[in-house]
């Protein structure tokens, strides 16, 4: 409204016009100061995700997150511990190799 329009308003309709105004200036601060809360909240959400993307914590892999096939998912009766057998010769035996030597026979005692 332009002054003109609010001289030739009676004190009553400005009273009016007053309170209508301040009405909405409150529903205007209360919706304020929720948008703000709710930024902190997720500021703060931000935040946590950041440490935890800075940790490098991934969830574990599993058949339903990843490629591998479900016989390879964590089973929760098995420990954790529980390793597979390693292939090849033991640890501390001696190797079993066959000398080779320049002669015609195929191979040469040791």
């Amino acid at each position: 409204m332009t002054q003109d329009e609010l001289a030739q308003l009676s004190r009553d309709e400005l009273i009016d016009l007053v309170l209508a105004e301040h009405g909405q200036l409150e529903v205007s601060r209360a919706q304020l100061d929720a948008l703000q809360a709710a930024f902190a909240q997720l500021k703060a959400d931000n935040e946590v995700l950041k440490l935890k993307l800075e940790k490098g914590k991934k969830p574990p892999t599993n058949s339903s997150n990843s490629s591998q096939p479900p016989s390879l998912d964590h089973k929760p009766s098995q420990a954790k511990d529980c390793r597979k057998r390693k292939h090849g010769r033991r640890r501390g035996m001696s190797s079993t190799s066959v000398n080779l030597c320049g002669s015609a026979e195929p191979y040469c005692e040791p």
